[in-house]
């Protein structure tokens, strides 16, 4: 048996799903791959890391995301031990969400009832994440991983779990920075921490709130204000981005993809010198582009056309590059 979780990358809507806002990723065609056979023990093989994850490990590293997710499925549906092997071809740390196709794998092999709502899956996954990885996450990740469709990007309502499917047929580049984020280790959870403070002074549950109530951010400063601007701004961007590819607008997506990052690097702060140089320099080439993930490193994500192509590998040579097209959410196979 085996069971196949995709990546994902993000192409608006950064930094607002722990918000409650929205977000439109896509699944990509780069997989975790878990081949395994009902067993008395749990142990599985990582071919990244070269290691066995089994039932008795320490609960810590890329181990957490595995025997986490085991603890929290468990507690909800009944599951078995299984043994097996992991084989990934998704880069770890460029912004594709490896963490959570493994984690999205892992449920999808242990869990015995095939007729669980993903998004429960999707949202014990997250919770995992939380628990045991450290990593405050969204529920983006996980639930673009198993709900995905191909050929269409994935609006997400993270407040409402509402969700809907966008046309969209381009071919989608990401150029990896080679620098790799460590979210726990990160900036990450301080900026979900920061967001938190700035909806409780606004008076509101969360940014969310704020934003459908057009609230003024004048009760803000310094970083305060530049953290929900960048939410504000952000949310209209998506629901801008929506219109743009049901009007076949890829120019217009393109600029919003461009603005997001310029938001993402003054507002939110969560890019860097080298980032911003990789977006100005894909932006150019192709219709528009923008960190993708958590920031910190990681990848830049463009949307580009298959004459695009020749010239961007050229101007990124050295640097690892994938041409990537949107796909299947996560599946079963006997």
């Amino acid at each position: 048996m085996r069971v196949i979780a995709p990546g994902r990358v993000n192409l608006l809507g950064e930094h607002t799903d722990y918000n409650g806002g929205f977000v439109l990723p896509c699944a990509v065609n780069r997989e975790i791959r878990i081949n395994f056979e009902e067993s008395k023990e749990f142990e599985l093989y990582s071919e990244i890391y070269k290691d066995y994850v089994k039932q008795e490990d320490k609960i810590e590293g890329w181990k957490s995301y595995i025997l986490g997710t085991k603890k929290e499925i468990s507690k909800h549906y009944k599951t078995r031990e299984v043994k097996g092997k992991i084989r990934s071809t998704i880069p770890v740390g460029s912004g594709m969400s490896s963490s959570a196709a493994l984690e999205i794998a892992v449920a999808l092999a242990i869990i015995k009832n095939r007729r669980a709502k993903p998004m429960n899956i999707a949202k014990l996954c997250r919770r995992a994440e939380h628990r045991y990885a450290g990593v405050k996450c969204g529920i983006m990740d996980q639930a673009s991983v198993i709900l995905s469709k191909k050929n269409s990007l994935f609006f997400l309502d993270c407040r409402e779990l509402s969700y809907s499917y966008v046309p969209f047929d381009g071919i989608i580049v990401v150029v990896d920075s080679g620098t790799k984020h460590e979210l726990s280790a990160s900036y990450y959870n301080r900026r979900v921490s920061e967001c938190k403070r700035r909806a409780k002074i606004l008076g509101t549950k969360n940014l969310r709130e704020a934003w459908e109530k057009r609230l003024e951010l004048g009760s803000l400063d310094g970083e305060l204000k530049k953290r929900a601007e960048h939410f504000f701004s952000e949310m209209d961007r998506v629901v801008e981005a929506t219109d743009a590819l049901r009007s076949e607008d890829m120019h217009k997506f393109g600029e919003l993809m461009n603005l997001s990052h310029l938001s993402l690097s003054q507002k939110f702060e969560v890019s860097t010198p080298l980032m911003d140089k990789l977006q100005r320099k894909l932006s150019a080439l192709c219709y528009g582009a923008k960190l993708t993930g958590a920031g910190f490193g990681g990848s830049i994500v463009g949307i580009c056309e298959e004459e695009d192509i020749e010239k961007i590998k050229e101007a990124f040579e050295g640097f690892q590059i994938y041409f990537l097209r949107s796909t299947d959410g996560a599946w079963f196979s006997n």
